[in-house]
């Protein structure tokens, strides 16, 4: 499958904004919620649609990036269709590369909630999990985990 990253097409905005909002369930603060379009126009963040030819794929994106340390943290998401087929993990893995290469960057992080689609992910693919904060966000009358990955260019 020729998967490929392209800056984020104008057709791809709405995707965008509603897996940014499906995010928002699974985020490690409790932060006032940021509206989605705010949060792609952030001059420290790169958004991309991932197509196959021009079948849409999903959205991935880097925000919080310092260019001066070469850190950024990532956003992956993939479209219904392509959900529970493996994709998640062959585009995470394009995301980086295109990080660390193309975008230059040194190191990639990644922060979620304790049993989360990206924790589960994120141990799949062997990212180092840095640090725990216990029980740091409450969800429907649990208190949990907050996880923080990153992985450093080799």
């Amino acid at each position: 499958m020729p998967l490929r990253l392209v800056p984020l097409r104008e057709q791809d905005v709405p995707h965008a904004i509603q897996f940014l909002t499906e995010a928002q369930e699974w985020s490690p603060r409790t932060d006032f919620f940021t509206p989605p379009l705010v949060i792609l126009g952030k001059p420290d963040s790169v958004w991309l649609s991932a197509v196959n030819n021009e079948d849409f794929i999903g959205v991935v994106g880097f925000h919080a990036i310092s260019w001066i340390d070469g850190v950024a943290e990532m956003f992956t998401s993939i479209a219904p269709k392509w959900r529970g087929t493996g994709m998640f993990a062959t585009l995470a893995k394009l995301q980086l590369d295109f990080g660390f290469l193309d975008l230059g960057l040194r190191k990639i992080t990644c922060q979620c909630l304790a049993g989360s689609p990206t924790a589960k992910l994120a141990d799949k693919l062997q990212i180092p999990l840095e640090g725990t904060f216990k029980h740091t966000r409450l969800k429907r009358g649990v208190y949990y985990d907050s996880l923080a990955y990153g992985l450093e260019r080799v």
